[in-house]
């Protein structure tokens, strides 16, 4: 599944998400959990297509959205990969100008229960970040392996952030 986003705004949301991403791997929320929803956006009419960015660093969470085209399968990002698109991005806007867009595309892998022996482990999934093909000539592509969400404490943080009645 692919989603198409202005690199700009994509910059704006990989900055700022960065800002609180864990980077110890001895601890449970390392990355950046990236989904995408679908939901009203401002003064636009009706129901649009948002990717949203979810990172903690334990102690304060970070949480980003906005506006794309398409839909991808949620998937936590390592930190290192994350900044390297970061990076990426910055250089394509620098080069094609403002009006950029690019690709992002997860493919989840297969598992092989029997080579993993362990039916939790989850291979996670293959992320491509290419330039849109229908607007630039390019092969400007990376790609990277991504976790399962499960794999990033989202759940709790929701817990945590709108607790239900008497939870006080």
């Amino acid at each position: 599944m692919t989603i198409t986003i202005g690199t700009s705004n994509f910059i704006g949301l990989l900055t700022d998400s960065l800002q609180t991403a864990e980077t110890d791997p001895d601890e449970v929320a390392v990355g950046v959990h990236i989904a995408t929803h679908r939901s009203g956006f401002g003064d636009e009419p009706g129901v649009v297509d948002l990717v949203a960015l979810t990172s903690t660093d334990r102690f304060v969470v970070g949480h980003t959205f906005d506006v794309c085209s398409g839909q991808m399968t949620a998937c936590v990002w390592p930190v290192d990969a994350a900044q390297t698109v970061l990076a990426i991005c910055k250089n394509l806007v620098k080069v094609r100008g403002k009006d950029h867009t690019v690709d992002v595309e997860v493919v989840e892998q297969v598992p092989d229960w029997k080579a993993a022996g362990d039916e939790s482990t989850h291979p996670g999934y293959l992320v491509t970040l290419s330039e849109t093909p229908a607007l630039f000539d390019t092969d400007t592509e990376f790609q990277f392996h991504a976790d399962h969400p499960g794999r990033f404490p989202l759940e709790t943080l929701s817990r945590a952030l709108n607790p239900a009645p008497g939870d006080d």
